[in-house]
């Protein structure tokens, strides 16, 4: 598995003049930021304060511990996921162009110089029944992209296959551009964004 090569980027001030969510959302950032470039195991809660320039207890008025802030961060890029789901499902006219408007939106919102994808293999340190609520919500989208395939060979937009392989190659392929995709490189996220559609999708073009 790749390592993700993002720059270590200068953290969003913490504002305490800001509402509750606020605050909330912009720790939640840092620590994300923090997990990609370090791993869990290796990123402390002192190290995300002091990026911040708060207190230890300051974080934890807002998270219970480093495990819920990691849970925070999935269900985070799970919630984004979803909604560009339900937002391509409702907009797009066949199966293939749904999972084009959802791959678009979701590779956009994953490579976009501001995002902090936390690797699927951190969820490894996250307890059994947190890892359980997440494994739930990636059945559950993914038994939506499998459904999307099987409309697109119904309705003619997408050539005969076996949709749980389709979906399980466009996930590997997906989740590799996400750690390993370098926003310093030569490549913008756009860019490598439609190179992967034309080959995930539109090779299924019939």
């Amino acid at each position: 598995m790749p390592t993700r090569t993002r720059t270590a980027a200068k953290p969003v001030p913490f504002d305490r003049s800001q509402d509750y969510g606020a605050r909330r959302a912009v720790i939640l950032a840092e620590a994300a930021r923090q997990f990609n470039a370090r791993g869990f195991a290796l990123c402390s809660i002192d190290d995300i304060a002091e990026r911040l320039r708060i207190t230890k207890p300051a974080i934890y008025y807002y998270f219970r511990n480093k495990q819920q802030l990691l849970y925070e961060c999935y269900v985070q890029a799970f919630d984004a996921a979803d909604d560009a789901l339900s937002r391509a499902t409702a907009e797009g006219r066949t199966g293939r162009e749904r999972l084009e408007l959802y791959v678009r939106a979701w590779l956009l919102n994953g490579l976009s110089p501001d995002a902090h994808i936390v690797p699927l293999r951190e969820q490894r340190a996250l307890q059994p029944a947190l890892r359980q609520k997440l494994d739930r919500r990636r059945r559950a989208r993914r038994d939506r992209l499998r459904a999307l395939v099987a409309e697109g060979i119904a309705d003619g937009s997408i050539r005969p296959c076996e949709p749980k392989v389709v979906v399980s190659a466009w996930a590997g392929a997906v989740a590799w551009i996400l750690e390993s995709y370098d926003p310093t490189g030569p490549l913008k996220f756009e860019q490598v964004a439609e190179e992967l559609i034309a080959l995930l999708l539109r090779g299924l073009a019939t």
